[in-house]
């Protein structure tokens, strides 16, 4: 089971505030006491924000991914870690991350109303102030075959659904499309931040193979 640190009312609060706003130290986690592992996460949490104070992104970043491995139901460390996709540019992993974050801290029956709204007004914020920046991409396929998968830098993605828009970090990435008896199709786009592509691609049916022919007797 993963276990949760958390910061008492007030404590909390401004724990969030500060996160989201990256500006002055964040304040380490309270966890309740005899808990080791608890401990070491809210230590680590603190160290984090301290490299992100000191400008080394990369190393904090690296701690929080860390923290979220561990500790994958902390709204608090899933708006941490949306920052960082953020700082970094990586503008719809950020919005992602942030939904996500907004999920779970909708679902958590540990924290008081006050830590509750104060998490979600925050994470809001974020997803409304990164919305405009991620980049999204429409394929548009005439005819969609029973059984089509799509990849997404040779990952299968379930939630790609063709004519909708889907979010994609700024950057280059390969689309393909398969499905059974055509031949499968592949681009290679490059999105800037913000941007709203439509691709439109078509999937070619595989010849049918003709038979041997027939031996004369």
């Amino acid at each position: 089971m993963t276990r949760r640190v958390r910061s008492s009312g007030l404590a909390s609060a401004l724990a969030v505030t500060l996160m989201l706003s990256q500006a002055a130290a964040q304040p380490a986690a309270q966890p309740p006491s005899g808990d080791t592992e608890q401990v070491e996460i809210a230590a680590e949490f603190g160290e984090a924000w301290s490299l992100w104070d000191a400008g080394d992104f990369e190393a904090a970043c690296t701690k929080f991914t860390g923290i979220r491995e561990r500790w994958p139901y902390s709204a608090s460390v899933l708006l941490a870690e949306g920052g960082c996709h953020e700082h970094f540019g990586r503008f719809a992993s950020a919005w992602q991350t942030y939904t996500r974050a907004l999920e779970i801290n909708a679902a958590d029956p540990k924290a008081t109303d006050f830590e509750r709204q104060a998490r979600a007004q925050a994470a809001r914020e974020k997803i409304d102030g990164v919305a405009a920046k991620v980049p999204q991409v429409t394929v548009l396929l005439d005819d969609a075959p029973a059984g089509l998968v799509t990849f997404v830098d040779d990952a299968v993605v379930t939630d790609f659904i063709v004519g909708t828009a889907y979010p994609l970090d700024p950057g280059t990435h390969t689309l393909a499309l398969q499905a059974n008896g055509f031949q499968p199709v592949s681009r290679e786009v490059t999105l800037t931040a913000g941007e709203r592509l439509e691709l439109r691609l078509a999937l070619e049916p595989i010849a049918a193979t003709p038979p041997p022919p027939t031996a004369t007797p």
